[in-house]
């Protein structure tokens, strides 16, 4: 039998716990437009340091990295990936990683 577990991540979870280097936010099929969803998520993001949006038509993930080393490597390893999958897009959501 399958049980139903939801858990849910706060952003004030992210600030309390300075050990917290990245968190991963997975969601599947939007009720809204993923850009619309993301703009509207950008302002609740100042904490971190950085925040990037993957996304394909379905499934979404979101890595929000606490500190500049993680974020880097976040950012390179998204951006590498999603130009290897050209069905998958990727925006930055907080952040300057040009």
């Amino acid at each position: 039998m399958l049980h139903k577990v939801t858990v849910l991540i706060r952003h004030s979870n992210h600030t309390k716990n300075g050990l917290m280097a990245i968190a991963v936010v997975y969601q599947h099929r939007p009720h809204r437009k993923w850009i619309d969803l993301f703009a509207d998520l950008k302002s609740n993001l100042n904490y971190a340091h950085t925040a990037i949006a993957v996304y394909e038509s379905n499934p979404a993930f979101v890595a929000i990295a606490s500190n500049i080393s993680v974020g880097k490597r976040i950012f390179a390893a998204i951006e590498n990936y999603a130009n290897e999958h050209p069905v998958v897009c990727h925006t930055v959501l907080r952040g300057n990683h040009a």
